[in-house]
């Protein structure tokens, strides 16, 4: 999959007005078991992204009152980042109304890891969809966790 992505910028030396069209890759290879204890499954992913350079305020002189004419400005040529992922996952029903995830990502390239558990609930009457959590997660490098919630209508008639 991709995405074209067109960047703006000035040149670092000559402070050209420039721009770049690039595409956003990824390639994503997964496979999984499902069976009474839930779903394990796993992937290896390649993806290539463009990263901008920051924005700066450059002011240049504007005739000869000793007036300045400020713009803001990414000076420099975006980059290319390539990463190669690897990550595992498990999906499990515990107890009637409750689903469980664990699911860890590793970066090859840049040797760090996240992990989110996701707790999933369900609506306790039979036929009901998934309608709800919240996530807990981090990532190695970090101090902390994020805790997020999420809350989803139930879904129409034609999709239970």
């Amino acid at each position: 999959s991709g995405g074209a992505i067109t960047s703006k910028y000035v040149d670092s030396t000559t402070l050209t007005a420039m721009s770049r069209n690039a595409t956003v890759q990824q390639v994503r290879l997964a496979a999984g078991v499902f069976g009474s204890a839930g779903l394990l499954s796993g992937f290896y992913s390649r993806q290539r992204s463009v990263t901008e350079q920051d924005e700066t305020q450059l002011c240049r002189p504007f005739g000869n009152a000793g007036a300045l004419q400020c713009s803001t400005l990414r000076i420099g040529a975006p980059s290319d980042t390539w990463k190669n992922l690897v990550g595992l996952e498990y999906r499990g029903q515990i107890g009637p109304s409750l689903i469980l995830a664990v699911e860890g990502t590793r970066d090859l390239t840049g040797k760090t890891t996240t992990w989110n558990v996701p707790l999933y609930f369900m609506p306790k009457e039979p036929g009901g969809v998934l309608n709800g959590g919240i996530v807990i997660g981090g990532q190695s490098g970090q101090s902390g966790f994020t805790v997020k919630v999420f809350v989803g209508a139930v879904a129409p008639p034609f999709l239970r």
